[in-house]
């Protein structure tokens, strides 16, 4: 008797010390925490932004001292080499410069002044500049464009044979113009070199920070500099406008402004190419604790490069940008390492080479994935966490809402609105991850970094509670997805096209609405699920067009959010309405069914001849790029534009959705069905007659095996054109439809009855053997 009251105090204790457990690992609490230590993190900070390292310029002096460092911290962490027996390296080769003295730029001035520009504070070479030394008159060329096609180009009313041109930074502003790759100074500096220049300078900003021309745009003949803001004023003060009221002038007149300056530029570059640099990634693996789950990798990676020595002589220490991301990596590698249970995923720590140079190692190791046994699910990146407000952004949950659910879902409000939710950009190595269409996301600190990319990026500005914000968030956002319960690679896989087979031809209803708001979506859904009911094979389609409300002169990222956020709105009300969500841009039903249910569209623009950018929207529940041909003149012009996206568009999932109507001539309809036959038939078409438009060249596109869609807001047209559904094998009563008309009710009521007997209709077409047959869903 004794022992009870031992027992039961005992008993009572692991009671209270189990419900304390519980409740620590609930969010919202404050025992809320992932272990994560800030100060442990700066001083690998201090480490690697020391002068030992000599700026850490991959492949290059102090490198080998970054992998054995990350190597052996891997190694205390008794992670597990992924690469074979005690190797934590992924070797590859990079082409890579290295510039070293003599480096200068002088610039000679009428009267035999001179001025000779300080490296950092003047100027900075540009990396994968070419190498030697041009002397040649200074010609002012604006933006440096050279896009004929585009409607501009700032060569065209100046010689710069011999010259050494002096552009800015960006690409004028054009009504109705979308600029690409014409930005990239690789793309600027080619153009120069292909007019006969001989030097290249850039500027924007003060100080001229380190920047890169690309590996791609490498260009041995052609020496390139980035120079500071304040020096290219000075030197286009003769021409009495400063670089600001230039861009305004270029604006205002939509006219390049190209001239030569009564300048003399003399640039000198020192240094050596290498075209296969030897380096590394560094990479651990903490094997998840799930039998199955395991197999898929979550990847927590940050870049351990920076920009090495300056021909001056000046390291960059490169602590904000990215010894702060690598040392949390390093931080969250420990955590994680001494977790009990360990997560069901297996998690990948790494950090990357040669991110400064292009994304380098990361896309090398993206694209061969080089984890045999393993499936990368997800990609979580670390750039520049050390500085800033303390807040914490991240990049890439409009990308896949999915995901982002689950790694958000049980945040506690407090938690969330310290956080900003960004738009995927492409500046840093989870980019790789996304063009490979794995889910990526960025880990960033909001506020200012004042010393990136320049000599003052030192450890001693790093604020050790920054980096423990952004390795909180890490660390709760990879858990979730480490332990998330059920398999993410089939939720994020690319596309597939529709299950179709020739011949035959699908009607089905289809409401297009302009995404305003939430209530035309759900106008929209319902009248989906009105039309399901009863039918079950084939399976209705709705489609939902998003419009972009901002318009595209802000460029594809504002068109991106306004698509996911137009997803997400279509996603929720689906769910209300119990009607599925044809995400991942497949649209069969779990049983590989043709489709049912509602997909999104979105009108066709040439700004979106981007792989990376269909695959995201494909991922994410768009299915179709709409043409709307209400005319003959933009018909071709259309087709021709998209034969330049077709392989990008196949290759993500999204087929086209064509609106035909009367004034569609016979010459379009063989180029249509032309592409139908690339297509195999997977593509939509919506016609949209008049009831006199003769069908006579039409079948050529249902020999080709279109999917044939009617529109529910012209649908009495199409009952009233018997000629066109007799071509079609079905039967319709136009005196029906004038019986309906005479009755007084409402349009929605009739569209509702009309369908009501195009279901039937389509119920008594389906049960035809052949048909079926033809239509069987292939993989």
């Amino acid at each position: 008797m004794k022992l009870f009251p031992r027992f039961f105090f005992l008993i009572t204790i692991l009671f209270f010390l189990f419900i304390a457990n519980i409740h620590a690992a609930l969010p919202g609490t404050p025992e809320w925490s992932s272990g994560f230590d800030g100060q442990r993190a700066l001083r690998y900070v201090h480490i690697l932004a020391s002068d030992s390292l000599a700026g850490r310029y991959s492949g290059f002096a102090g490198w080998d001292k970054v992998e054995e460092y990350i190597s052996k911290h891997f190694k205390k962490c008794r992670l597990t080499p992924p690469f074979g027996k005690d190797q934590y390296l992924h070797k590859f080769t990079y082409a890579a410069g290295e510039y070293r003295a003599p480096c200068s730029l002088i610039f000679k001035y009428p009267g035999g002044c001179a001025d000779t520009a300080r490296m950092w504070q003047d100027f900075n070479v540009f990396k994968y500049s070419g190498y030697g030394r041009v002397k040649g008159r200074l010609v002012w060329v604006g933006y440096g464009v050279s896009a004929p096609q585009k409607g501009w180009d700032d060569y065209a009313e100046v010689d710069v044979t011999g010259a050494v041109v002096l552009a800015m930074r960006g690409t004028p502003e054009l009504p109705n113009v979308r600029w690409g790759v014409e930005g990239l100074n690789g793309f600027k500096s080619s153009s120069a070199l292909a007019k006969g220049a001989a030097g290249y300078l850039c500027f924007d900003v003060d100080p001229p920070k380190w920047a890169t021309i690309g590996s791609d745009f490498f260009k041995a003949e052609l020496p390139a500099a980035w120079i500071s803001l304040t020096k290219a004023d000075s030197l286009l003060q003769s021409t009495g406008k400063t670089k600001e009221q230039w861009k305004e002038d270029i604006k205002k007149r939509l006219k390049p402004i190209s001239q030569a300056l009564d300048i003399e530029a003399e640039l000198q570059v020192g240094g050596e190419y290498f075209p296969q640099r030897p380096v590394s990634n560094i990479a651990g693996l903490l094997e998840g604790s799930d039998k199955i789950l395991k197999r898929e990798v979550i990847v927590i990676g940050a870049h351990a490069d920076h920009h090495g020595i300056d021909a001056a002589g000046n390291i960059y220490p490169g602590a904000d940008d990215n010894a702060s991301g690598t040392a949390a990596m390093m931080e969250l590698a420990e955590v994680f390492s001494k977790m009990k249970p360990r997560p069901k995923r297996s998690i990948l720590f790494i950090g990357f080479a040669a991110e400064e140079e292009g994304l380098e190692g990361s896309a090398e190791f993206a694209k061969k994935l080089p984890l045999i046994g393993y499936d990368v699910a997800a990609m979580l990146n670390m750039d520049m966490v050390g500085q800033g407000s303390g807040e914490i952004g991240i990049t890439g949950i409009g990308q896949t809402p999915l995901l982002g659910e689950a790694m958000f879902a049980d945040w506690p409000d407090s938690a969330l609105a310290k956080l900003e939710f960004w738009n995927l950009w492409p500046g840093s190595d989870h980019w790789s991850f996304a063009e490979e269409g794995i889910p990526a996301y960025v880990v960033g600190a909001r506020g200012e970094h004042p010393n990136y990319h320049t000599p003052n990026d030192t450890a001693g500005n790093i604020k050790p509670e920054v980096l423990k914000a952004a390795g909180d968030m890490m660390f709760h956002c990879a858990l979730a997805l480490a332990n998330w319960r059920e398999p993410i690679k089939p939720l994020v896989g690319k596309g597939n096209f529709l299950a179709r087979a020739n011949p035959g031809v699908i009607i089905t209803a289809i409401q297009v609405n302009q995404l305003n708001n939430k209530k035309n979506i759900d106008r929209c859904i319902q009248t989906t699920t009105n039309f399901v009911k009863g039918v079950e094979y084939p399976q209705m389609l709705q489609i939902c067009r998003l419009s972009p409300t901002e318009g595209y002169t802000q460029g594809w990222l504002v068109d991106q959010v306004t698509y996911f956020q137009g997803l997400e709105v279509i996603r929720e009300t689906s769910k209300i309405k119990n009607i599925p969500f044809l995400s991942d841009s497949c649209l069969k039903d779990f049983k590989g069914e043709p489709f049912k249910g509602v997909s999104a569209a979105i009108p066709f623009n040439k700004s979106l001849a981007d792989t990376l950018v269909l695959m995201m929207l494909a991922r994410n529940g768009v299915g179709f790029i709409m043409y709307d041909f209400l005319d003959e003149n933009p018909v071709i012009r259309d087709l021709n534009s998209w034969k330049e996206i077709a392989p990008d568009c196949r290759r993500a999932g999204i087929r086209p959705f064509i609106a035909l109507c009367e004034y569609s001539e016979p010459y379009t309809l063989l180029s249509l069905s032309e592409m139908a036959k690339s297509y195999n038939g997977q593509i939509l078409f919506k016609f949209s007659f008049s009831q006199n438009v003769d069908m006579t060249d039409y079948p050529q596109l249902f020999d080709a095996g279109c999917f044939v869609i009617t529109d529910d807001t012209s649908v009495v047209n199409h009952f009233a054109n018997t000629k066109y559904f007799s071509q079609l094998g079905i039967e319709s009563d136009p005196t029906l439809i004038d019986a309906l008309g005479l009755t007084g009710m409402d349009n929605w009521t009739i569209r509702a009855l009309l369908f009501d007997n195009l279901q039937s209709t389509l119920q008594r077409w389906w049960a035809d053997s052949s048909y079926r047959a033809a239509a069987k869903p292939t993989d």
